[in-house]
């Protein structure tokens, strides 16, 4: 649901969470996959939101500046990719909006 777990908080306040615990995402399946950190990162097209992208780690530790720097571009160009769909197609992602809660890629 919207606004629920990590990624349901970035989608609603529009920030990235650095290297938190995916168990506030995914709650059983976290342990059971052994994923340790993660990194939620709002994608915009349009100026507005368009999803979410989390990206899990098995690794104690969790993702290094440049790794998370990455996610960060990987988001960006989602976004880039999004309002090009939207221009090709005569979608209008903005309506989505309001329309149904974003899933979390991950």
């Amino acid at each position: 649901r919207v606004g629920e777990g990590l990624s349901g908080w970035v989608e609603v306040n529009r920030h990235t969470i650095i290297n938190s615990y995916p168990d506030l995402d995914l709650p059983q399946a976290a342990s059971a996959l052994g994923l340790q950190r993660c990194v939620c990162t709002p994608v915009f097209a349009f100026g507005t939101i368009a999803g979410v992208l989390t990206v899990y780690t098995r690794q104690a530790a969790g993702f290094s500046d440049r790794e998370i720097r990455l996610v960060g571009a990987i988001a960006q160009e989602l976004g880039v990719e999004f309002t090009r769909h939207d221009r090709t197609l005569g979608c209008d992602l903005a309506a989505l909006d309001d329309a149904a809660p974003l899933a979390s890629a991950g």
